[in-house]
C-alpha cells in the first residue's frame, strides 16, 4: 500500500512505497522559511503528480531543485542531485527529498527529527 502526500489543494500529490523513517528539519533560510520536514527517497521510489501546477525554483542547479504547488503554494518536494555525507556531495546518490507535513494519514510526529544545521554547515 503507497503513502500519499498532498499539497492544500489537491492538485499536486506524490506517491511513495513506504514511509520514511526518520525525517530532517534543516535550518538553511530556504527550509526553514518554508517550514518542511524532510522525508528522503531514492528518485525510483517516489512518483509525482503534478501536470501544470508544478513550479520549480534553484539558486544551484547544479545540485538541487526545489518544488511547489502553482495553484495552493505548498512546498512539496526537492530534487537532490547528492547524497551530503561526511565527506562531502556523493552525486551517485541522488535523492527526493518529500516534505512530510503533506503526508494524508500518517502519524509524523512518531518519527525521529534529525536537525541539519543548514545556515553555519552550508
Amino acid at each position: 500500500m503507497s503513502l500519499v502526500a498532498t499539497c492544500h489543494c489537491g492538485a499536486t500529490y506524490i506517491e511513495v512505497a513506504v514511509p520514511p523513517h526518520d525525517l530532517t528539519e534543516c535550518n538553511c533560510s530556504f527550509c526553514f522559511k518554508r517550514g518542511a520536514l524532510w522525508a528522503y527517497y531514492p528518485p525510483g521510489e517516489v512518483t509525482v503528480h503534478a501536470d501544470s501546477h508544478k513550479i520549480a525554483y534553484t539558486s544551484n542547479p547544479q545540485t538541487h531543485t526545489h518544488y511547489h504547488c502553482g495553484a495552493c503554494g505548498c512546498s512539496t518536494h526537492s530534487q537532490l542531485a547528492c547524497t551530503w555525507t561526511n565527506d562531502g556531495p556523493d552525486f551517485d546518490q541522488p535523492r527526493i527529498a518529500i516534505n512530510a507535513r503533506l503526508f494524508d494519514d500518517f502519524d509524523i510526529a512518531a518519527l525521529p527529527v534529525a536537525k541539519l544545521d543548514g545556515r553555519s554547515e552550508w
